[in-house]
Formats: structure tokens, C-alpha cells, sequence
């Protein structure tokens, strides 16, 4: 589990890799952006990549927060501080295994179909989840007391 602002660093930094790589990408190498919602603006005005950085921020955040307060609702037991942990965490995974691992293939030389990036994007939810709901699990289990555990 990452710290709240060592997970942020990691999910700025991968929004800014991947603005810089599909900058990259389509200017000089002739690949299309697979996001459907900004494929035809930064397609056209391919500088737009570097608004998305903070575009992300904006997004993430909120459900970064609401996250945290529902994943509080069923682990009571757990300080909302690790659960932050353990939310921004699992953020940073999704979107490595969701966005980023498409960038790294391309990077190293593997153009995927869009209908990848929509695949990933999906299916990075569920070791995402997995691991939240392992760790608060198991946090969850040590914070009772001994006489309470089966």
C-alpha cells in the first residue's frame, strides 16, 4: 500500500506519461487516440493532451472521494486515513493496468486496436477491486478485537 501522496505522485505522473506519449504518438507517429470522448479534439489540436493532465486531476479527485466514503460505510473498523491509502492505491493500479499498459506496448512497438483500450480499461477494474477488497479485508480482520475473531 502506497502512501496517499506517493499514489498521487504515481497517477500524476502516469496522466503526464500518458499525455506525453500520445502526443507523441500522433504527431509524429501516426496513431489515433482510442478515448472516443477526446479522439476528434486532441486528434485535431494534439497540444490539448497536456489540459487532459489536470483535466484528470479534476476527475480523479472526486472519485478518489467518493470511494473512500463508500468503501468507509462497510469497513467502520478501519481509519479513514488507510482507507485513503488503500483507495488512492487502487486507483494507481487501475490506471496502470487500464491506461498506461497500452502506452508501454505502444511504446515498445505493439499498436492495439481501439477496441483494446476499452478492454483494458474495463477489465483493469476487477484486480483493482481485488486488491482494495484483500487489504481492507485483512486490515479489516486485525483491527478486531482478539475476542471478536473466529
Amino acid at each position: 500500500m502506497l502512501t496517499k501522496k506517493l499514489a498521487w505522485f504515481v497517477l500524476i505522473s502516469l496522466f503526464t506519461f500518458d499525455a506525453v506519449l500520445s502526443y507523441w504518438a500522433v504527431v509524429y507517429r501516426g496513431a489515433h487516440e482510442a478515448n472516443p470522448a477526446i479522439k476528434t479534439i486532441v486528434e485535431t489540436y494534439p497540444w490539448l493532451y497536456f489540459v487532459t493532465i489536470p483535466g484528470l486531476v479534476l476527475i480523479m479527485f472526486p472519485i478518489y472521494k467518493g470511494l473512500t466514503l463508500f468503501v468507509n460505510k462497510f469497513f467502520r473498523n478501519i481509519k479513514k486515513e488507510i482507507i485513503e491509502k488503500v483507495v488512492s492505491t487502487s486507483l494507481a493500479l487501475y490506471w496502470i493496468l487500464g491506461n498506461s499498459s497500452i502506452n508501454i506496448l505502444f511504446l515498445v512497438g505493439y499498436r492495439q486496436p481501439a477496441h483494446v483500450w476499452f478492454l483494458t480499461t474495463t477489465l483493469a477494474i476487477i484486480p483493482s477491486i481485488f486488491y482494495a477488497l484483500f487489504l481492507l479485508n485483512k486490515l479489516n480482520s486485525n483491527s478486531q478485537p482478539k475476542m471478536l475473531q473466529k
